[in-house]
């Protein structure tokens, strides 16, 4: 077992947009969620403290929100309708701190519904993909739109090859863009197409842009979906290459990294709806190691978030309760050289 630290009542770890930084965990955040209050809070730790954030007027539940160090947030949810009146698809609120109540952007900010915006890291700017296929041209670009001015911008790097299917990340500030391409590639580039890092693929892992994350000098990724082998996560930097497979008739419903690599979390469910017995679990491993140090049962259809707010702290919820628990302390920063090592997650 871990010692626990700290318990957050009525509340649940938030699945919140998947940034490929982790920017909250460096600064020892995350974002929890008030069910009967439908409200989101930042929990920053040592002390456990709990800051609610500012809602948006006529929200209607969870559809979605990115927050930003700094405590900028994106919501995104069903806009209020009047009685039989049809849904028009998804609005969004904006705020760029949480002294500032999110107000709606204009119906028309993205006008294609099937757009879905993502925040500047430096919070100021919303960008979306949109693919061009004409006649004449058959492209991407990155539309660009400042969040308190409307001014638009067309970002097109045309120096790189790569052919973008999704983007990840951006930060305007730094003119950055993390791109997907399929699954399972990734590729962090400057504005004017210099590589930064990548492209990287996952390999064996069958990630997605959610399950991705840049870890010190490597990346870190866990199966969003898996058919026939079981479900797994690697972490892959210059000093640990290390894969951990979850035991048989088990998926990963969500997984996290420290700040610092040393440990990896897993929050995994059954499969299959028929087997009564098997609760889902949540799981912390060592990746220096490849064991686990700790592990506990909870429900079925908990399906809990799992985050490490910091590099000292784990946290997951249960029961409406976030629980935060301390991590050992270690006397290594990871393995001394590359290694790898395939793991079964035990079954107990």
């Amino acid at each position: 077992t871990l010692p626990e630290v700290c318990a957050v009542e009525g509340a649940v770890v938030a699945d919140i947009h998947g940034s490929p930084f982790s920017a909250l965990a460096h600064i020892a955040q995350t974002v929890i969620y008030f069910s009967t209050e439908d409200r989101y809070a930042l929990l920053t730790l040592p002390d456990c403290r709990v800051d609610r954030l500012p809602d948006a007027t006529g929200r209607r539940g969870r559809g979605g929100i990115q927050v930003l160090a700094g405590g900028a947030q994106l919501l995104r949810s069903y806009p209020p309708t009047a009685a039989g009146e049809a849904e028009t698809g998804y609005a969004y609120w904006y705020s760029p701190n949480p002294s500032v109540t999110p107000v709606a952007l204009p119906e028309n900010f993205f006008p294609d519904k099937r757009e879905f915006p993502i925040l500047s890291a430096d919070s100021g700017w919303l960008a979306v993909l949109r693919t061009i296929r004409t006649p004449a041209e058959n492209r991407n670009e990155i539309v660009l739109r400042n969040a308190s001015t409307g001014e638009s911008r067309i970002l097109w790097p045309r120096d790189t090859e790569f052919t973008w299917h999704e983007l990840v990340a951006i930060d305007v500030a730094k003119q950055e863009i993390v791109l997907a391409r399929g699954l399972r590639e990734y590729l962090w580039i400057r504005f004017d197409g210099r590589v930064i890092r990548g492209p990287v693929n996952t390999g064996e892992v069958q990630a997605q842009p959610p399950t991705f994350r840049w870890v010190g000098d490597g990346w870190f990724a866990w199966d969003a979906y898996r058919d026939e082998r079981p479900y797994g996560l690697q972490l892959k930097t210059t000093s640990v290459d290390r894969y951990v497979s979850a035991e048989k008739l088990r998926s990963i419903n969500h997984a996290a990294i420290a700040p610092d690599a040393r440990h990896a979390a897993m929050s995994l469910q059954t499969q299959h709806g028929r087997l009564l017995w098997l609760r889902d679990a949540v799981v912390v491993i060592d990746m220096a190691s490849g064991k686990e140090i700790f592990r506990r049962y909870l429900p079925r259809f908990t399906r809990t978030p799992v985050a490490f707010p910091g590099n000292e702290f784990f946290a997951y919820g249960e029961a409406e309760r976030v629980r935060v628990l301390r991590l050992p302390a270690s006397s290594h920063r990871g393995a001394t050289g590359p290694e790898k090592e395939t793991h079964a997650a035990s079954g107990k």
